[in-house]
């Protein structure tokens, strides 16, 4: 059957042309709407512009196919052969690509609102731009993957790959990322807005094209909750963060029994303080900056990799004072050896930023060089928390 007799057959009301053979044929802009080509052979076909919506196309062979701008919403799709087919600006609304072979394939541009994804194969697709939103990508190989400036809001990526991915500039709202492999992705500006982390392997994700590991330059929490403070959500939100990078995280002694997502921040946090105090400092001074918000420590030799102090009701100078303290601990042989500096964050709402920036102008801070490693990181307004890496 060649495409002229596809076509007149469909005209007359066949909807069955399952097992079809129509490899290197030209269907471009065919209306096929509801068409049965579940097994059919369309490799190196032109279905650019075509109707397919609500197609059966399960395990049908379309690699290298061109499907740029073509209609498959609702299409069935699983187990179909898609790799490295053009679907750039493509409508797979609603689409079941449910262990389908995406692997090298341009969906740039392309429409995948609450598409079915599971188990699909998207290594070294291009996904930039396009439209995930409440799509369902659990267990879905995503390595190498293109998703720059994608849509992933509310999307389910459970234990998803995304090794080397790039993300840069993603929209990840609300999308669960629970026990996702991003490790080696590259997630600057990539906007994790109330996503859920549990577990995912941040390792050596990049925030910056030349770094060797993560440094988290700049965090956004932006939110209200009736039912938490701020303060714990942020340091809620921080442990989660920290333990997904590798890190043993601290938090302040203080706050243990604090409740975070229905749990106590405890439960996050090293059981026992894993940083041990020089001997000629004040006994005092171990208790004192094990009240500082959230430490993140390499697991190696608990060498500090950054601190974080949360102002929002306490005063920015005793914060600053703790962070001092460590650093001078940290100076003076806190490993047994000269730890290498680290950064301090205070996170603090934006109409503070004058006066941290006038507490780090004291001789104190000066003198000790804190104002070299703390920064600012600004609580917002709004209704979510989000944190950014830039």
């Amino acid at each position: 059957m060649d495409t002229q007799e596809l076509l007149n057959h469909y005209q007359t009301g066949k909807r069955d042309f399952s097992g079809i053979y129509l490899s290197d044929t030209d269907l471009s802009g065919a209306n096929l709407t509801r068409a049965n080509l579940s097994g059919a052979n369309l490799s190196n076909t032109d279905l650019s512009s075509a109707n397919l919506s609500r197609a059966n196309l399960t395990c049908a062979n379309l690699s290298g196919a061109n499907l740029w701008d073509t209609d498959l919403s609702g299409a069935n799709l699983s187990g179909a052969d898609l790799s490295d087919t053009d679907l750039s600006g493509s409508n797979l609304r609603s689409a079941n690509l449910c262990d389908a072979d995406l692997s090298d394939t341009d969906l740039s541009g392309a429409d995948l609102f609450v598409s079915y994804l599971s188990g699909a194969r998207l290594c070294g697709a291009d996904l930039s731009g396009a439209n995930l939103c409440r799509a369902d990508l659990s267990d879905t190989d995503l390595s190498g993957a293109d998703l720059s400036s994608a849509d992933l809001s509310g999307a389910d990526l459970t234990e998803a790959n995304l090794e080397s991915a790039n993300l840069q500039g993603a929209q990840l709202i609300a999308a669960d990322l629970t026990d996702a492999n991003l490790e080696r992705a590259y997630i600057k500006q990539a906007n994790f807005t109330e996503a859920y982390l549990t577990n995912v392997n941040l390792k050596l994700a990049i925030s910056e094209p030349r770094a060797t590991n993560t440094r988290w330059t700049q965090l956004e929490f932006n939110f209200t909750d009736a039912n938490i403070s701020k303060h714990t959500k942020i340091q809620g939100i921080l442990a989660e963060l920290g333990k997904s990078l590798g890190f043993t995280v601290w938090i302040a002694r203080n706050d243990h029994r604090n409740k975070y997502k229905n749990q106590e921040l405890g439960k996050l946090s090293s059981k026992k303080f894993p940083l041990i105090v020089p001997q000629d400092f004040p006994q005092k001074t171990e208790k004192i900056i094990q009240l500082i918000d959230v430490i993140w420590l390499r697991k190696e030799f608990h060498q500090i990799e950054a601190a974080f102090e949360v102002v929002c009701t306490t005063s920015i100078y005793s914060g600053l004072l703790r962070m001092a303290d460590l650093s001078l601990c940290s100076k003076r042989g806190l490993f047994g050896y000269n730890a290498p500096d680290f950064h301090c964050y205070t996170v603090i709402p934006k109409a503070q930023k004058r006066n941290f920036e006038k507490q780090l102008g004291r001789p104190i801070f000066q003198e000790l060089q804190i104002f070299q490693l703390c920064k600012a990181i600004n609580i917002l307004s709004g209704r979510q928390v989000a944190y950014n890496a830039d």
